[in-house]
């Protein structure tokens, strides 16, 4: 596919040697055009944004003004530069510090792309995806991409802008619906979201992530019997579906059907052993079942997972002074201050504990702490 140089008119070939030595292909200039690749002789790598004819600059070479000059401007990684003029060193750039011009077609600019994308480096690959678009812009390949790079950004409505181009090429394509879903539901428009996975389901009816997908859509919506029946069809597709056990878990939380909940919250944990969230909802069940002893064990057991977790510290504190064992209760409370010193409610339930045990004016420091953090 064609594209035009930025530059509109040349003058006489002679005239440019003679005053910059262009770079010449056959006696004729290189014409630079906006989007190309280039290097300089130093190694740096950049991209011409711009190329003008500046009829007014002069730069003084050998006591002689010269006038006139094409200049190309590179935009290089946070910068831009002028060349073939003089630097801030009083240096202008010949022959031997021109360009060296790479041109490329859409599969290398595509390919340059997916690899940059899979790299996580999202902002660079937008815009070679966008280089590939300016050679094929109905490429369906090069509109997803760039899409799914937008949305890696949490630039949620631009990915929409570009998800709704590519579907305008290929309606059915079952990914582009669920990439699209998941970006509505970031932006808090839950029912064009559900809109988005029925039509994944209705194009790939065995696809598990998708029901997961629109029950979490119904989570948030606080409709748990319909989010429940969708995340019981992704678990029928894919059993060890850790995920939709663990989300089903909340649902169930949800309507207070904790002992359906801890079954959910076993089976993730089956699946994922060190999965100390799942442990620690499981624990937050058992406690709210009065099954405080049980609860403890499961708390610890998500320490032992991860060490550093402070939740699990301060309910297995908080689990502790249900039982009146304030001694116990009081280090546990430690650890969550120690990992997590901002949280107001680690220093009063300490605060507490310590009340229990007369230890009047550790108690008070505590408070103070509590209250400090609330300001």
């Amino acid at each position: 596919m064609s594209h035009s140089p930025i530059a509109t008119k040349w003058n006489s070939p002679v005239t440019i040697e003679t005053q910059w030595n262009s770079p010449h292909i056959g006696g004729f200039p290189i014409t630079y055009w906006k989007g190309d690749e280039v290097t300089t002789r130093d190694g740096r790598k950049g991209t011409v944004i711009d190329y003008s004819w500046q009829n007014n600059l002069v730069i003084f070479e050998d006591g002689k003004p010269r006038k006139g000059f094409f200049l190309v401007t590179v935009e290089f990684d946070g910068y831009t530069e002028d060349f073939l003029r003089r630097d801030l060193s009083g240096k202008r750039f010949r022959s031997s510090e021109s360009f060296v011009i790479k041109t490329y077609d859409f599969a290398e600019l595509y390919s340059h792309a997916s690899e940059l994308y899979n790299l996580g480096k999202c902002t660079e690959a937008i815009k070679y995806f966008d280089k590939a678009l300016s050679i094929d812009p109905k490429s369906f390949d090069a509109l997803n991409g760039k899409a799914n790079s937008l949305s890696k950004l949490d630039r949620y409505e631009e990915a929409k802008k570009y998800y709704e181009e590519a579907h305008r090429i290929k309606a059915d394509d079952y990914q582009v619906w669920e990439n699209k879903g998941r970006v509505l539901f970031n932006l808090g428009k839950y029912e064009e979201a559900i809109q988005c996975f029925d039509q994944v389901i209705r194009i790939k009816p065995d696809y598990p992530k998708a029901l997961f997908d629109k029950g979490c859509v119904l989570l948030q919506l606080k409709k748990y019997q319909d989010s429940i029946k969708c995340y019981d069809q992704a678990i029928r597709i894919q059993l060890d579906n850790h995920d939709a056990w663990y989300f089903k878990g909340l649902a169930l939380d949800e309507i207070r059907k904790y002992v359906e909940s801890i079954k959910c919250y076993d089976e993730a944990i089956g699946i994922e052993p060190t999965d100390h969230i799942s442990l620690l909802k499981k624990g937050n069940a058992l406690y709210i079942l009065d099954r405080i002893k049980e609860a403890i064990n499961v708390y610890e057991q998500a320490i032992r997972t991860k060490p550093e977790f402070s939740d699990a510290w301060y309910n297995k504190g908080i689990s502790l002074v249900r039982l009146q064992r304030y001694e116990e209760a009081v280090p546990c409370f430690d650890q969550a201050i120690r990992i997590k010193p901002e949280d107001n409610n680690f220093w009063r339930q300490k605060g507490d504990a310590l009340v229990k045990l007369e230890r009047y004016d550790e108690a008070r420091e505590c408070f103070d702490a509590s209250l400090n953090l609330k300001v």
